[in-house]
C-alpha cells in the first residue's frame, strides 16, 4: 500500500519552469521539494479547438506536471499555475499578453476588445475587409490610400479653405 501511495504522490508534481522552447513545445521544470532536481524535456499540453493556443510557460512560472510514475524523465507539463503574483483575470482582462508589451484581450469591465501591437500590425485578406462602427478615429502621422476612395456622405477637413 505504501508503494502505491508513493507512486500516486509522484504522478503530479508542482515545479518551476527552468527552460522553455516554444518551437518544440517543450520545457524543463525544477522541483524545489526534490533538492532542485530538474526534469527531462517535457512536452506541453496545449489548448486545442477553434481558439487553439501555442502559449508556453516561461522560466520562473509555477507549473504542474504529470509523470508516468517512473521518476521525472517521462511526463508532460499540464500548464502554468497562477499565483498571487500573477492572478488570472483579476483586473477584468482576459486574453493574450506578450513580452514586448503587445496584447489582445477582452476587458470585461469596459466591455471592449483591446489590441496593442508594439511592432505594428498587418491585416491581410484575399477578400474584402469591413469595419462597422458608430464612429472610427484614425490618429496617424500619414495615411496612405493605394487605390480608389469612394465616399458617401459629407467630407470635411480642417486644413482646406474654400
Amino acid at each position: 500500500m505504501a508503494d502505491i501511495q508513493a507512486i500516486i504522490r509522484n504522478l503530479f508534481r508542482v515545479g518551476i519552469c527552468s527552460t522553455s522552447d516554444a518551437s518544440l513545445g517543450t520545457l524543463t521544470a525544477t522541483f524545489p521539494d526534490r533538492d532542485d532536481m530538474v526534469s527531462d524535456e517535457l512536452a506541453m499540453v496545449y489548448k486545442g479547438g477553434w481558439g487553439a493556443s501555442n502559449a508556453i510557460p516561461q522560466p520562473g512560472d509555477t507549473v504542474v506536471c504529470l509523470f508516468l510514475g517512473n521518476g521525472i524523465s517521462d511526463g508532460i507539463c499540464l500548464g502554468k499555475i497562477y499565483d498571487s503574483d500573477d492572478p488570472p483575470g483579476e483586473d477584468g482582462q482576459e486574453g493574450v499578453f506578450f513580452e514586448d508589451g503587445s496584447f489582445v484581450y477582452f476587458d470585461h469591465t469596459a466591455g471592449k476588445l483591446m489590441v496593442k501591437a508594439m511592432g505594428g500590425a498587418d491585416i491581410e485578406s484575399p477578400g474584402s475587409v469591413s469595419v462597422k462602427a458608430e464612429s472610427v478615429q484614425i490618429k496617424a502621422t500619414t495615411v496612405t490610400i493605394d487605390g480608389d476612395l469612394n465616399v458617401t456622405g459629407t467630407v470635411s477637413a480642417s486644413n482646406i479653405q474654400g
